[in-house]
């Protein structure tokens, strides 16, 4: 089946995120396109193709309105990102993905791990990530679980890549998890991004999971 690796961002200024398996897009976000925008460092893989075994992931685009900016919202409910566009107004972005879905209590299968949904308050935010300790931390930081939304593939520690991108400068990374190799990318560390992420000060001297 088609796989590919969904990219997570993060825009500081702004305060959202968005997360895209589109190679397009991804190009487009790392070339600056669209300013603000940086890798959080989080990937995964999912599926481009429909299969029994997995659902379709579905993303809506809600544009700024006043009192709120705007943001993306997934969902492996078709309903559920209707009913959104039907509340807020916005762009049916369509499916963007696919990938495995919970059971009814909220367990992903062997070999797979949970992408928790996370939204801040008035639902004008969402974080989805597979990473626990950074679910935690967003929920320590005005962000409430929304559950398990959909799953992905379990995948290694990818220590290096993490610190690569939270460091303030240029990197050659010889082995990128899923992309070709060897590869030069930009990033800069702010302080709002790293307390948001949850990123200690001696963050080189620590292992983290992607």
């Amino acid at each position: 089946k088609g796989v590919a690796t969904a990219v997570e961002y993060y825009h500081v200024d702004i305060e959202r995120y968005f997360t895209t398996a589109n190679a397009t897009e991804v190009a487009a976000l790392d070339a600056g396109v669209f300013p603000g925008w940086h890798r959080t460092g989080s990937r995964y893989r999912v599926r481009t193709e429909a299969s029994a075994d997995v659902m379709p992931i579905c993303r809506v685009f809600v544009p700024a309105a006043p009192g709120r900016r705007a943001f993306h919202f997934y969902s492996r409910s078709q309903a559920a990102c209707a009913a959104r566009l039907g509340e807020l107004g916005g762009y049916d972005e369509g499916v963007v993905f696919y990938a495995p879905v919970p059971d009814a209590s909220g367990h992903c299968a062997d070999g797979t791990a949970p992408v928790w949904k996370l939204q801040a308050a008035g639902a004008t935010a969402f974080a989805y990530t597979p990473n626990a300790k950074r679910r935690d931390t967003l929920a320590a930081n005005g962000y409430a679980i929304a559950g398990v939304e959909f799953c992905v593939p379990t995948a290694a520690d990818r220590s290096a890549w993490m610190t690569a991108l939270l460091e303030s400068q240029s990197w050659t990374i010889d082995t990128v998890p899923f992309g070709p190799t060897p590869v030069t990318m930009r990033f800069i560390r702010k302080e709002i991004f790293r307390q948001r992420e949850g990123v200690p000060e001696d963050y080189k001297d620590r292992k983290s999971v992607v």
